[in-house]
């Protein structure tokens, strides 16, 4: 949902007028990274490093672009020559940790954090630090015990009480009800650092308020054209105003969410007819099933070609991928490029309604699906986000899905195959409906 044209403009003006600027560089390199163009990051980040060889933030970043293109060698001694000169620098020693378990070190990698965070008891940064590495491992008990801990010993760290919630999340625990006076709760703030992910699948939280009180809602631009999609309407409200609100994600305990009622009133979002129909329209000479797909980069990443072997012969695909990674379609004539028509989330919104499942990694489409009751299949890894967390082998927030989560870092041979089997299971019984 964010606006990455502008932002790169922006940069790469700054570049024209010093196009050596360190400083610049790592910031456009930082935006390649979220658009998921893991090779130019990298470039641009090798850059940056050349202009500044001495930079501790900019040898970070190198870091963590080398690993996020599967350069592990590299990413690894990057890591050590920066925790050469800065030993207690955190993101280092995180990365390296993700480094070193993505070589299959697992238990050494964890090890070596401990005996760190041992070693620096009175830094409560390092206790969260490895908190979120066991998280990456899906060790989600162990994470929360030490968030906990610092939550608790630290009630005023704002980062380890959302470490805290997040995990608890994961486990399927709810917070504690804390039920108010919905009168108070008129005006609910959607704070601008919130993850377009997160907020779709917390975004279900303001009907049930709305539908029994007008309910103004205080956010970004950015995030309007997904509030629109609401089956229950709200006010939209400028973000500065003095005025209180209540965030968004406090509406968990305010109403009394559980496992019980957390997919209540799904499906939340509704497409406009307008462009529902056009959709219609336009996918009705293709062979069904309509599966919507989307794919990922990165070298842990889900690619096309791995989503691919997850779908039947039969059907057509449609691909979703409205950014730079649906250029990878050069390598598969099979999908319909749906994502080059897709202008804004309403056209997303309006494609999926249209479509009989959608399958993929973890991303905005596959929550606009969920939140749409679509049917379909999502392959996460072992630290999956809290959203995927499951009851009784059913996703809690998104029942409409089969969770294929990965058994080993990097590895999605066996997700694949049971990716497989759980979309033909789901396609069958949506022909005997």
């Amino acid at each position: 949902m964010r606006d990455y044209s502008s932002a790169e403009t922006t940069l790469l003006r700054a570049l024209d007028l010093a196009p050596d600027d360190p400083d610049t560089l790592r910031n456009l390199s930082v935006l390649l990274l979220e658009r998921g163009c893991f090779d130019e990051a990298l470039n641009v980040a090798e850059r940056a490093h050349l202009r500044s060889p001495l930079d501790i933030a900019g040898l970070a970043h190198l870091a963590y672009c080398r690993a996020a293109t599967g350069l592990w060698a590299e990413a690894e001694t990057t890591c050590r020559r920066l925790l050469a000169s800065a030993p207690i620098h955190l993101g280092a020693r995180q990365i390296l940790a993700r480094v070193m378990i993505a070589n299959g070190q697992e238990d050494r990698a964890i090890a070596e954090l401990t005996q760190f965070v041992r070693a620096h008891k009175s830094h409560p940064s390092a206790t969260l630090a490895l908190a979120s590495v066991l998280q990456f491992v899906g060790r989600f008990d162990e994470a929360l015990t030490l968030a906990s801990h610092v939550a608790h010993t630290r009630p005023d760290d704002e980062s380890a009480r959302s470490l805290e919630t997040t995990l608890a999340l994961s486990l399927g625990r709810f917070p504690m009800p804390k039920p108010a006076d919905l009168a108070l709760a008129t005006r609910i703030l959607v704070p601008p650092a919130t993850c377009a992910l997160e907020f779709v699948a917390l975004l279900r939280l303001l009907p049930r308020l709305a539908s029994q009180q007008n309910v103004h809602v205080v956010a970004e631009p950015r995030y309007r054209a997904v509030l629109s999609g609401l089956a229950q309407q709200v006010i939209f409200d400028e973000p500065g105003s003095e005025l209180s609100a209540t965030p968004l994600q406090s509406l968990l305990s305010i109403l009394s969410t559980d496992t019980e009622n957390i997919a209540d009133g799904i499906p939340y979002l509704r497409p406009e007819a307008e462009l529902f129909a056009k959709w219609r329209a336009s996918l009705a000479t293709f062979a069904r099933p309509l599966l919507g797909i989307v794919w990922e980069g990165g070298a842990l990443g889900l690619s096309m070609e791995q989503v691919a072997a997850v779908l039947p012969q039969s059907g057509t695909p449609v691909s979703l991928m409205a950014d730079a990674r649906r250029h990878s379609m050069s390598r598969w004539s099979r999908p319909i490029d749906a994502g080059v028509h897709i202008e804004c989330p309403a056209d997303l919104i309006a494609v999926i309604a249209n479509l009989d499942a959608v399958v993929g990694p973890d991303s905005f489409a596959i929550h606009i699906a969920g939140a749409l009751g679509i049917p379909g299949v999502v392959l996460v890894p072992r630290g999956y986000p809290w959203y995927w967390a499951q009851a009784g082998g059913k996703p809690m927030w998104y029942p409409s899905f089969k969770v294929v989560v990965q058994e080993r870092l990097g590895d999605w041979d066996a997700a694949i195959n049971e990716g497989r089997q759980r979309l033909d299971a789901l396609l069958r019984a949506l022909a005997l409906d």
